[in-house]
């Protein structure tokens, strides 16, 4: 299973990145060969609709899952019409969210925004 996690650093022992949209990169971990990959974010140079850019990306990228803090309205619909499960973090940590997932610790992401529309 293809997970994917915004993240601002090429790094598993580093962070998850608080924002989807603006994150640096998205990291794709492969939970089944762990493998992993980090690909750039469009969204974070987009100068408007960031989250939509971003979303679009997870299309792109297979992911079967993502683990993310928030998402606004328009990404969610998006991601959610491709039938990919959408999970909120414990904590910040890459690798332990990843264990977390694999021990089925996570909850879906139930809450969005509206979406920051034009704020950094």
């Amino acid at each position: 299973m293809k997970v994917l996690i915004p993240t601002n650093h090429k790094d598993m022992n580093g962070d998850i990145s608080p924002s989807f949209g603006r994150a640096t990169y998205f990291l794709i971990y492969d939970t089944e060969t762990h493998q992993k990959m980090y690909v750039e974010n469009p969204g974070a140079s987009s100068t408007g609709g960031a989250g939509v850019v971003a979303a679009q990306k997870v299309i792109d990228s297979g992911a079967h899952v993502v683990i993310t803090y928030r998402l606004g309205k328009n990404a969610y619909d998006i991601i959610s019409e491709s039938v990919i499960h959408i999970y909120k973090p414990k904590n910040e940590d890459i690798k332990n969210t990843l264990k977390s997932l694999s021990n089925n610790e996570l909850n879906l992401l139930t809450e969005f925004h509206a979406g920051f529309h034009m704020h950094r």
